[in-house]
């Protein structure tokens, strides 16, 4: 199937802004898609999550709710950069 292959040459990619896919399923028309956590410290865990004064410690993580315009941009901005590899960039066309 199409989408098997695709999937295959997706998961040769590398992008800091791209989450790397480590695994899929095709089973019974249900369609599964696995991605690796982001460990970078600019990945969008880290700017969706960000510490402040305020905040509540749940599970471990905090979770904030706020973000000002630079943490927005940057989100924006990185979202951009990987969308533009997927696109324009990478070896074949997503």
């Amino acid at each position: 199937e199409e989408w098997i292959e695709q999937l295959h040459r997706v998961t040769q990619l590398e992008h800091r802004n791209v989450c790397r896919i480590i695994g899929f399923s095709l089973a019974n028309s249900r369609r599964l898609v696995v991605f690796e956590a982001s460990e970078t410290s600019a990945g969008l865990d880290e700017l969706l999550l960000l510490p402040s004064a305020s905040d509540h410690n749940r599970g471990g993580r905090v979770q904030r709710m706020d973000f000002n315009w630079d943490a927005r941009l940057k989100i924006a901005l990185a979202a951009a950069q990987g969308l533009a590899f997927l696109h324009q960039s990478s070896p074949f066309q997503v």
